[in-house]
């Protein structure tokens, strides 16, 4: 643990309680303090203070939120424990209960899995650091394909393993042949094939237009769906080795040699809203392949980072007009967003990139996706040069996690602290009202009298939210650590 720095910035506010008013009546949001934003990143700059003592409209829903977050010296894609801060309100004296603190953050922080996706990524990344085996075996997709036409030994990934199935064809559309599994539970019902069908050949046209070309591996002009029954928690997947002959692949990876996506027969056949999952899925893992494609074809390394690549493909569903699971996500990612880094990838990341980059959509058009598609780098210096050459990266965060705080609650009107694709205000506090009742570890804080308080470590590119529900506090206190950046307060 570094030693905190004897650095202190004392925040002096008063938060008057009056009157709930009758909001029908004046629909007018109480006037707020503009917040500034000091440029560049200094170390302990205050970007949000509230030196007018603006009082509280309504005690029930106006508390005050406080966001610290932390960003590396220099833009990184390292994502390395870096820093401490201390955070707390100073009771009024005549406050004399006794309360505390709870700031375990062990049931917060999320670890890397040995999932489906992080597992093929390691594929792909081997693909283009090893050299051939020459293991080829027999390419085993037909030359021809036609309604009813069977495919054997096709490998897929269930179980945590490569395994062999059959399958045969069940419907043909413009840009896709669909396949589904001989030895399947369950099997797609005639108007199912139609929606699947009619859905991809939009999104095949839409993620062309807004990504880029794919490439025609197996020369079938068309992309193969493969539903087959895969892990209950596994929409479906890409496998980048399908692009390489077998033979080019290193011992014990697997190819089918095919243009294709594997999607989930049970999800489309069984739960709710079932073919909307999967048509999202199928905008999802498409940009996945023509990402690949397109940066082979240029000659860049085919591999971006992976929060980088998960922000795409969750504006590919976006763009395909598949947002019914956008404020599930971006709530949970903001319920979980303790200490997690935007970039190094969790389980609760999908929420956070989609959360990035659909503001980056929204704030400088998807002109930025294809600079981050012809871009050399594959991390932060990616994003920050597709908008404009040499960007602080820390400052776009900055802007971004300034967005969180008051997006919707007309404390800075500017655009670009506003999103309209996304409701960030309810979503927070929706998250927040969950721990009004009682003090939660990271969501809310009751502080013992006296100030106490422990130290937490911040990961690069995260942040905390606060939601104070104690009594009203008349100061503030903000320690930190050298390198941690900064925090913000609103009403």
């Amino acid at each position: 643990m570094k030693q905190i720095s004897n650095l202190v910035c004392g925040i002096f506010f008063i938060i008057g309680i009056i009157g709930c008013s009758d909001k029908k009546k004046d629909p007018q949001p109480t006037p707020q303090p503009e917040i500034i934003i000091n440029q560049p990143i200094a170390t302990n700059i205050k970007v949000g203070i509230n030196n007018k003592n603006i009082p509280k409209n309504d005690a029930t829903s106006s508390f005050l939120y406080t966001l610290m977050f932390y960003v590396p010296i220099e833009p990184t894609d390292l994502t390395t424990q870096e820093s401490f801060y201390s955070i707390f309100p100073l009771i009024p004296a005549l406050d004399t209960r006794q309360k505390s603190i709870k700031q375990n953050s062990s049931n917060h922080i999320n670890t890397d899995s040995e999932s489906l996706y992080s597992h093929l990524r390691k594929q792909e990344s081997n693909m283009y650091q090893q050299s051939p085996s020459g293991n080829y075996i027999q390419k085993t997709l037909p030359t021809y394909i036609t309604i009813n036409t069977t495919w054997d030994n096709i490998y897929i990934h269930r179980n945590n393993k490569d395994v062999m199935i059959n399958a045969i064809c069940t419907a043909e559309s413009e840009y896709a042949y669909i396949f589904e599994e001989k030895s399947a539970k369950q099997s797609l019902k005639k108007e199912q094939l139609e929606t699947i069908k009619n859905n991809f050949d939009k999104i095949y046209i839409k993620n062309r237009e807004v990504f880029g070309q794919d490439t025609d591996t197996d020369k079938h002009k068309k992309i193969i769906l493969l539903f087959a029954d895969l892990d209950k928690n596994v929409y479906g997947y890409f496998n980048s080795q399908d692009k390489k002959a077998q033979g080019d692949l290193p011992i014990g990876q697997k190819s089918n040699e095919a243009d294709m996506l594997y999607l989930n027969l049970e999800t489309a056949t069984t739960q709710i809203k079932g073919i909307d999952l999967i048509s999202a899925t199928m905008a999802h893992e498409l940009q996945h392949m023509i990402r690949f494609d397109y940066r082979v074809s240029k000659g860049l390394n085919p591999q971006i980072d992976t929060w980088i690549d998960e922000g795409l493909s969750m504006l590919a569903e976006y763009y395909n007009g598949y947002t019914f699971r956008q404020q599930e996500l971006l709530e949970h990612f903001i319920d979980n967003s303790y200490n997690l880094s935007l970039t190094k990838w969790t389980d609760v990341n999908y929420g956070y990139s989609m959360t990035f980059f659909m503001y980056l959509n929204e704030r400088f058009g998807d002109q930025f996706i294809k600079n981050i598609y012809n871009n050399v780098n594959t991390g932060v210096k990616s994003v920050a040069n597709s908008i404009k050459q040499g960007l602080n990266f820390n400052i776009l965060y900055q802007d971004f996690v300034y967005m969180i705080l008051v997006s919707g609650r007309h404390i800075n009107n500017e655009p670009r602290y506003n999103m309209n694709t996304l409701n960030i205000q309810l979503a927070v506090d929706n998250v927040y009202s969950k721990y009004t009742s009682a003090a939660d570890d990271i969501h809310s804080a009751e502080i013992s009298v006296g100030g106490i308080s422990n130290d937490i470590p911040m990961n690069n590119y995260s942040f905390n939210i606060v939601k104070w529900i104690t009594d009203p506090v008349t100061e503030f206190e903000y320690e930190s650590a050298e390198n941690v950046q900064g925090y913000m307060e609103s009403f």
